[in-house]
């Protein structure tokens, strides 16, 4: 059998070594920047670049010239979208990214969460890539449809809900569930704009239409109507006081940072409860 090894030249700045000898208490500049390159990757969950790490032959020098010629990986975008904590490379920050809509993403929602005749252009909506607590205490990333008046707003808002360890299942488009709230909720996904009717009222249109309405860790805070429990699995949630990881109860720091910024709670209703439900109301003409 024939070993290849891997030779690879990163450029590492000043910053970043005098950062790395604080955090390891040692002034070897080839121990400080391999153990630097590692709490790097591990922030980045890059589980797969740090095994080709373990194995490859490390070289420092004259990295700028290797990468010009090709001998050399190019670990610039990492350390910059990192953008670790002074005196701290392992701390994870909360770094969010308001994108308008492209057009994969546009093609994929007409006839699915957007059609003809919906209240908002897909120009007026926009897709915020932002990081979450999980509940297997990792970090992940996902994404949340909204309307471009309340996105900075909804930015503000997780940035809150991050700082707090408060965790969520996951956060993708109802692209990704063939535009089904049904299918969304029993995911337990956290999303926003879909265009669709009230629950309850279905000749008239959801505030998710306007992509003003969120609805969080859906299973964990059911929509509740007398008998009617949606999705079904929330019927294991319906004791409010039995508060557990990723549960919204009044006065929490979720119905705060929401409240703060002008969303009304489903939970504060009264003819029904949908406590995963936050939005901007809607004041009819």
């Amino acid at each position: 059998m024939i070993t290849h090894m891997t030779r690879i030249s990163v450029d590492v700045d000043d910053k970043l070594l005098k950062a790395a000898r604080e955090e390891l208490g040692t002034d070897t500049d080839a121990a400080t920047v391999t153990e630097a390159l590692r709490l790097l990757f591990l922030r980045r969950h890059a589980a797969d670049i740090m095994a080709a790490l373990e194995s490859a032959e490390m070289d420092y020098t004259g990295s700028a010239d290797a990468w010009r010629y090709g001998g050399g990986r190019d670990f610039s975008r990492l350390a910059e979208d990192a953008r670790f904590e002074r005196g701290s490379l392992s701390q994870v920050r909360f770094r969010a990214r308001v994108r308008r809509v492209d057009p994969v993403t546009r093609a994929a929602m007409i006839g699915v969460s957007w059609h003809p005749g919906c209240p908002v252009e897909i120009d007026d909506l926009r897709i915020i890539e932002m990081p979450h607590h999980g509940f297997d205490g990792e970090v992940h990333r996902g994404e949340l449809m909204v309307h471009q008046d309340i996105a900075r707003d909804v930015v503000r808002v997780f940035r809150e809900l991050f700082r707090a360890g408060f965790p969520i299942r996951r956060m993708e488009l109802v692209e990704r569930y063939g535009g089904s709230d049904d299918e969304s909720m029993a995911a337990d996904n956290t999303s926003c704009f879909n265009h669709r009717p009230i629950e309850r009222a279905p000749e008239r249109t959801s505030n998710h239409s306007y992509g003003k309405a969120i609805d969080l860790n859906t299973v964990k805070n059911p929509y509740v109507l007398d008998d009617t429990v949606l999705p079904p699995a929330g019927r294991d949630h319906l004791d409010r006081t039995d508060v557990r990881p990723g549960m919204i109860v009044d006065g929490d720091v979720v119905v705060r940072a929401f409240a703060k910024y002008g969303f009304e709670w489903g939970g504060h209703w009264t003819t029904l409860k949908d406590y995963q439900h936050f939005e901007i109301p809607r004041r009819e003409p």
